[in-house]
């Protein structure tokens, strides 16, 4: 089967305190697998899990990207917490099935209080990735009640009304690093023509994206998703449908909940995240409550540059309960 030759690639090599072979994971991915039917009852969200203990659902980013790429951050913890995981409506497995134009991010965050009631959980651990950030404060927002606590990576600073230009530059540099040229000269790929084949500018791409994402792009391999693993028509929409502006600090009010934060400290989107680091100095129960970690020489997608220091924040976050 194509699809299954795919995902034991994109799971190959995870590196897990308990490993499971690649057909492993997928097969678990397939058992768990289920169907939330929205409230609006337009659309069928895939929903699967990993993992046993107690639970935690992750966001995975995009918006319009897909759950698999999150596979590899969770797999060393598959032994202490189970994991949900799904696609998000619009996304490569739970597809949008009204008019674009009538998709939002609102949509999200129903459908994720759809999924707490269908698990029977009165509060929600949310472990979030990229713009699964943004999903989570919104979430938040309408449902600050509702949050247990909060493990974010590579996520978007507590408050908004920053320009997107500086992200932007941001990845526009970790792209046209001398390390990123060199892996594409490596590969014979650096100079696209006419005569390049397919394959050759899939290289290119997968390296290009890989040296956004990470800070070690010489591991391109190891980069997952992108391309058909993203729907970027959803991503436009859904990130359109967003306003600039957003509050964590005033969202929680006096709520006292535990916020890991684990960010790259070559993260195009919050190097280290230094806006959350900044509110160290506010004082209030949320600082009293907030961990934030740097990882060295990460990027992006942290758990790649550093596997061993990412999942050792992981743990950390994952252990605190309260706060």
């Amino acid at each position: 089967m194509r699809v299954k030759a795919i995902l034991a690639a994109i799971l190959l090599g995870a590196a897990s305190a308990a490993p499971a072979a690649p057909d492993d994971l997928f097969h678990q991915l397939q058992a768990n697998a289920w169907y939330l039917t929205t409230g609006d009852r337009t659309s069928l969200v895939y929903v699967t899990s990993l993992g046993r203990g107690p639970r935690v659902v992750v966001l995975h980013g995009g918006f319009g990207a897909n759950l698999y790429y999150m596979v590899r951050a969770i797999e060393p913890h598959l032994g202490v917490r189970e994991f949900v995981l799904y696609d998000q409506r619009g996304s490569l497995l739970s597809p949008h099935r009204a008019a674009l134009d009538t998709l939002s991010v609102e949509n999200l965050v129903d459908d994720l209080e759809r999924l707490r009631v269908q698990l029977g959980e009165e509060r929600l651990v949310l472990f979030a990735h990229s713009m699964g950030s943004r999903l989570a404060y919104e979430y938040l927002r309408r449902f600050p009640d509702r949050v247990a606590g909060l493990i974010l990576v590579g996520a978007f600073p507590p408050r908004g009304g920053g320009s997107f230009d500086a992200i932007n530059q941001r990845g526009t540099a970790m792209t046209s690093r001398p390390e990123v040229a060199a892996v594409l000269a490596a590969e014979g790929v650096a100079e696209l023509t006419e005569a390049s084949t397919d394959r050759q500018r899939t290289l290119n791409w997968r390296i290009r994206f890989a040296g956004v994402n990470m800070v070690h792009v010489e591991r391109w391999r190891d980069m997952e998703g992108g391309r058909a693993f993203y729907n970027g028509e959803t991503g436009g929409r859904l990130g359109n449908s967003l306003t600039g502006d957003w509050d964590v600090p005033a969202m929680l009010g006096a709520r006292r909940i535990p916020i890991s934060v684990i960010q790259g400290d070559q993260d195009y989107v919050d190097p280290s995240a230094a806006g959350w680091s900044a509110l160290a100095g506010e004082g209030g129960p949320l600082v009293r409550c907030l961990n934030v970690t740097p990882i060295r020489d990460g990027g992006h997608a942290v758990w790649l540059d550093d596997p061993r220091g990412f999942a050792a924040a992981v743990t950390r976050a994952l252990e605190r309960s309260a706060c």
